[in-house]
């Protein structure tokens, strides 16, 4: 888990981890590989990542936003279905938020259970998956005490159950430490 007052660069250690940026003068490595050695899509397909902007209208149910976690691996919205009812019955959310209903019409709260869903479904439908990577920049900023709880038990479910390594950062130090097996806190960018 990534810590650190607001402006300490945690976003930019996420996006360094996820492959989005390449400045800096060291080496990041992901299965024992430097992370710039693989292809967008090839990684794509073992690595997901929230980032703190919602992303804008989009014009689609719940559902089909879900199914995005799909396209990187070349699946139909079949093959990954039975996967999104598993992760989907274990959200704390799922009562509150129709499958069916329209994306764009949801919270900002709501959006965000959404997206966390949809991130983790990426990773856990790749079809020869060794290790996940989750990266999820500030995924509880928006929800609820309950949903930040649901949210932090899904991500540890993805970890230990199903083999996902999961970078995150939070502002809640309680939570970090009581849902994180590491800490890395950050001070004005170090």
């Amino acid at each position: 888990n990534v810590l650190g007052e607001n402006a300490t660069q945690k976003s930019s250690v996420l996006s360094l981890a996820a492959g989005l940026e390449n400045e800096c003068s060291g080496k990041i490595s992901w299965l024992q590989q430097p992370i710039v050695s693989f292809s967008r899509a090839v990684f794509a397909q073992q690595r997901a990542m929230l980032e703190q902007q919602i992303p804008p209208k989009m014009g689609l149910s719940v559902q089909a936003v879900l199914q995005l976690a799909a396209f990187p691996h070349g699946l139909s919205v079949q093959q990954i279905q039975p996967i999104l009812e598993q992760l989907w019955a274990r959200c704390a959310w799922k009562n509150a938020i129709e499958l069916n209903a329209s994306y764009d019409r949801l919270s900002g709260g709501q959006q965000q259970c959404v997206q966390i869903t949809r991130v983790c479904l990426q990773v856990l439908c790749a079809p020869k998956l060794r290790q996940g990577l989750l990266i999820l920049d500030e995924p509880t900023s928006a929800l609820d005490l309950c949903y930040q709880q649901s949210c932090l038990r899904l991500l540890q479910y993805c970890a230990y159950e199903k083999n996902c390594t999961v970078l995150c950062s939070l502002h809640d130090l309680q939570q970090a430490d009581a849902y994180a097996d590491h800490l890395l806190l950050l001070s004005k960018g170090h």
